[in-house]
């Protein structure tokens, strides 16, 4: 879940609990948890809607048999414990939750002096008094986990500073490894944080009120009341004023006692309330305006802020936490109250979890290309980094494998989710892969590393649309740069893989693909010039994230009893008068998440094709002419499955039918003209439907 999604969601919690919705959840209760633990546990149970809470140590009903709770308390009972709570709220109705666990004796054998004291601290204190400013030292060898974090914090110091406010109750689980196992024993306590109090008084008597902001509430008799150049008026009424700009209040004795002093005071506008972030683990929350003091107001069962007026209110949290929260503060001006005001706020210590690396190839050894994703949560940004491949003619082991791993050579970068990292082989040589991968969260955490490796050992050509110093070769290190060299590499040898990276401008001729191939693109896009032709002849080729494109030309793709794959693809042509984009004669054409898109000024259609088949799966098909065509054909097949098909212009023509067959499955289709206008064929022809969806563009 991301955090402003989690942000919400605890907002929307905390208002239904101010209306006694949510009844005691085993979320409310802090401690204990289930397990086993090496040390006396604390009941500590957030009652968030003020119930009367009840609670046993065995099978009774609390209500019977039991004790009510109303403060944090040591539960002193050693062995299996069934913890029986009952909460009962304002109309009676009663919710139970009932937590197993075990308190074992602290096991202090092969700790140091310093390890077993603590350890005996926090059985017989396992709620832990702590007023900032102090120093708790954990100790270094214990892996300590603040507030159900589920990985260890590096820091084991608990220090935060005086200034620190932020008053509660934090769960804490310390983990001590066994000398000589693998086992590990789990010690868990309550960490209570106070903050220091403020001597300064929260308010001081004034012979007026302000309620909420906006209401001046006149309630001393013995006066008479002035608001800005209003008439003079006695006490028990009350004005509103518009707080966004400033006003002045004056009072003077109603009996002329030798008192004639007109007093004022100045009410100013209603402030911003700032959240000022002063490091990863605090923040501070201070009005826009100077004169201003908060504090803060009405508290939660187990939370609050220390007691006074301050300036500003900085909030810290432990490393390894993170902390959402909606807290309604009291704002004061010269002693007098002003009203309440909302202030939503988080701080995030918490690393986030190391993202995962999601390979196409489940072996460490793979004779194809290799995709690598990463993910990790919405709200989190990766950086990736992919070491130069390692080189060899005989090929690696998987021993050799596993001692290659080393850090990163190359810098990190940002990782578009979503997108592909490919590896692929290099001069027709082995090549090993490491990936390495962090994540760093808005609050600036980072997670730890991840590394995927993996040996790639094919065959492959590579286009780059950067030129080089070196001399080209097709190689990983030295691709070609000229579309015409890449052609005849694949020429050369069947079952050729071409690898595309970048922008490729292919000058006017005929480029002819005569052999099997594979085309991949790596961020790339293809630029034909008006008189460039790409053709194909008994050849079996796929595309695979690649952009093509071709302006001011009348054909672009010609393919003859070939058989021709797009898949995640982007085909673009413009024409002044005529466009015919794909010409197939006696050929096979296959759209995988592609998208075709024709321009033209008279005349255009995506697909004219004779004696073949053409299969489309979820993609999209534009036409935009006055005569706007999307597939011609004749003795042909057509299949379409998903995806959308997009006819503009004056006259539609979705489908040109001759001697031809056309299925549609689960299609959108976006014209002005009816569905039945939009397809032309002759009584050869026949094309079945199903769940096609029609709507005008």
């Amino acid at each position: 879940m991301g955090k402003r999604l989690f942000l919400i969601i605890n907002y929307l919690f905390s208002l239904f609990c101010t209306f006694n919705i949510f009844a005691l959840q085993k979320e409310n209760v802090l401690s204990p948890l289930p397990g086993i633990w090496y040390n006396k546990q604390a009941l500590v149970i957030n009652n968030l809607n003020d119930e009367e809470i009840y609670y046993s140590l065995d099978e009774n009903d609390p209500l019977s048999f039991g004790f009510i709770y109303d403060e944090p308390a040591l539960i002193d009972k050693v062995g299996p414990v069934k913890l029986h709570i009952a909460a009962v709220d304002k109309n009676g109705v009663r919710t139970d939750v009932i937590i197993d666990y075990t308190a074992n004796f602290p096991q202090v054998k092969n700790l140091s002096p310093e390890e077993k004291s603590f350890v005996e601290l926090i059985n017989y204190k396992p709620i832990y008094s702590y007023t900032s400013g102090m120093n708790l030292q954990i100790p270094e060898n214990f892996k300590f986990f603040p507030n159900n974090c589920k990985t260890p914090v590096k820091n084991n110091t608990i220090n935060l500073s005086l200034d620190n406010k932020l008053e509660r109750y934090v769960p804490c689980k310390i983990s001590v490894e066994k000398t000589g196992s693998d086992s590990v024993n789990d010690y868990f306590f309550v960490l209570n944080i106070k903050g220091w109090n403020s001597d300064f008084s929260l308010g001081q008597d004034y012979p007026f009120i302000i309620d909420d902001w906006e209401t001046i509430v006149f309630k001393d008799r013995n006066y008479l009341y002035q608001v800005d150049s209003s008439l003079w008026q006695g006490a028990g009424k009350s004005v509103k004023v518009d707080r966004s700009v400033e006003h002045v209040v004056r009072w003077q004795p109603l009996v002329n006692n030798g008192n004639k002093n007109v007093n004022e005071f100045k009410l100013l506008c209603r402030p911003d309330m700032v959240v000022s972030k002063t490091s990863l683990n605090s923040i501070q929350i201070f009005p826009s305006l100077s004169e201003y003091r908060i504090s803060g107001g009405k508290c939660s069962n187990l939370s609050g802020i220390s007691k006074g007026q301050w300036k500003k209110i900085q909030l810290e949290i432990l490393d390894g936490e993170e902390l959402y929260h909606t807290h309604n503060f009291e704002l004061y001006c010269n002693g007098l109250y002003q009203g309440n005001q909302d202030v939503d706020f988080f701080i995030d210590t918490l690393p986030p979890n190391k993202p995962e690396i999601v390979s196409s190839s489940k072996q460490n050894v793979t004779g194809d290309k290799v995709y690598i994703t990463i993910s990790s949560n919405s709200d989190e940004t990766i950086y990736y980094s992919v070491s130069k491949p390692v080189l060899t003619e005989s090929g690696f082991n998987n021993s050799t494998l596993t001692g290659t791993l080393t850090l990163p050579s190359q810098k990190f970068k940002e990782y578009k989710p979503g997108t592909n990292i490919v590896l692929k082989s290099v001069d027709q040589q082995a090549a090993f892969y490491t990936v390495y991968a962090f994540c760093k969260d808005k609050a600036g955490n980072t997670s730890a590393m991840s590394n995927y490796n993996v040996l790639v050992d094919e065959y492959n050509f590579y286009l780059s649309g950067e030129s080089g110093d070196n001399e080209q070769d097709g190689s990983f290190f030295n691709p070609w740069t000229d579309f015409r060299q890449a052609v005849d590499s694949l020429n050369r040898t069947n079952n050729g893989r071409l690898h595309v990276t970048g922008m490729i401008k292919v000058p006017d001729g005929i480029y002819e693909i005569k052999k099997d191939a594979m085309i991949f693109g790596n961020d790339c896009h293809f630029v034909f010039d008006k008189n460039a032709v790409l053709k194909f002849t008994d050849s079996n080729v796929e595309f695979h994230d690649v952009i093509l494109e071709k302006n001011n030309s009348d054909n672009f793709i010609i393919a003859l009893s070939s058989k021709l794959t797009f898949r995640d693809c982007e085909l673009t042509g413009t024409s002044q008068n005529y466009l015919n984009l794909i010409d197939c004669r006696k050929s096979e054409f296959n759209f995988v998440s592609s998208g075709i898109t024709c321009n033209s000024e008279n005349y255009s259609v995506c697909v004219n094709g004779s004696n073949s088949k053409i299969n489309c799966l979820n993609s999209r098909f534009v036409s935009n002419s006055i005569t706007s065509g999307i597939f011609c054909l004749t003795n042909s097949n057509l299949n379409i499955r998903g995806g959308e098909l997009y006819s503009l212009g004056t006259s539609k023509r979705i489908l040109e039918l001759v001697k031809s067959r056309g299925q549609l499955f689960n299609v959108k289709v976006n014209c002005n003209s009816s569905w039945d206008d939009s397809i032309f064929k002759d009584i050869y022809s026949t094309y079945n439907e199903e769940n096609v969806t029609y709507r005008g563009n």
